[in-house]
């Protein structure tokens, strides 16, 4: 629950960050041109209409930026806030990725050492112990490397979970008056 107010947080900030830039832009053009096209569609832009238009018409937009009530301060608190959560969430992602390798590892090394047991108990014959001893440090060989690659999934799973808790979010909470309490 508490991650889903978040993404719905940070979805409400970045869509008024947008539509500000987007009134400003507005109000810094100057205006809107309307132009009707002689195939009876119609063209806005902010540049004068192409002079195959029937009918063009300048149309001024007066904005202004919305008035914010939080200060600059607890807007970098909350914009702190955002990049924390965000490289929370690379983290939490590079765990999971991390762990459906480690996964794949282990059972690769089952199989190894299965299939490396099983021949070198079926080796009969002459010279039996000499193939039999190939084939079991082929196979260590083998798990050696798959043991490497497990410890190297393990430390990238450790260092995620290292950054994820670096990057634990403020709680923030806004008060009746206006003000907003970080809490850490």
């Amino acid at each position: 629950m508490v991650v889903s107010r978040r993404l719905l947080g940070d979805f409400a900030m970045r869509f008024c960050v947008l539509l500000s830039l987007f009134v400003s832009e507005l109000a810094l053009a100057g205006g809107v041109y309307v132009c009707k096209q002689a195939d009876g569609s119609t063209l806005y832009s902010q540049m004068p209409c192409p002079s195959g238009s029937v009918t063009a018409e300048k149309k001024t937009i007066q904005a202004t930026a919305p008035q914010s009530s939080f200060s600059t301060p607890d807007l970098d608190a909350m914009a702190n806030d955002v990049a924390n959560n965000n490289r929370r969430l690379e983290a939490e992602r590079k765990i999971r990725s991390a762990e459906r390798r480690l996964t794949k590892l282990e059972k690769e090394r089952e199989s190894i050492v299965s299939r490396g047991t099983e021949l070198a108990n079926s080796i009969a014959g002459v010279n039996a112990a000499n193939r039999s001893q190939a084939v079991v440090d082929q196979m260590n060989a083998e798990r050696k490397r798959v043991d490497e690659a497990i410890n190297r999934e393990k430390k990238v799973i450790n260092s995620a979970r290292e950054s994820m808790e670096s990057a634990r979010s403020p709680n923030i909470e806004q008060h009746e008056d206006g003000s907003v309490r970080l809490e850490y």
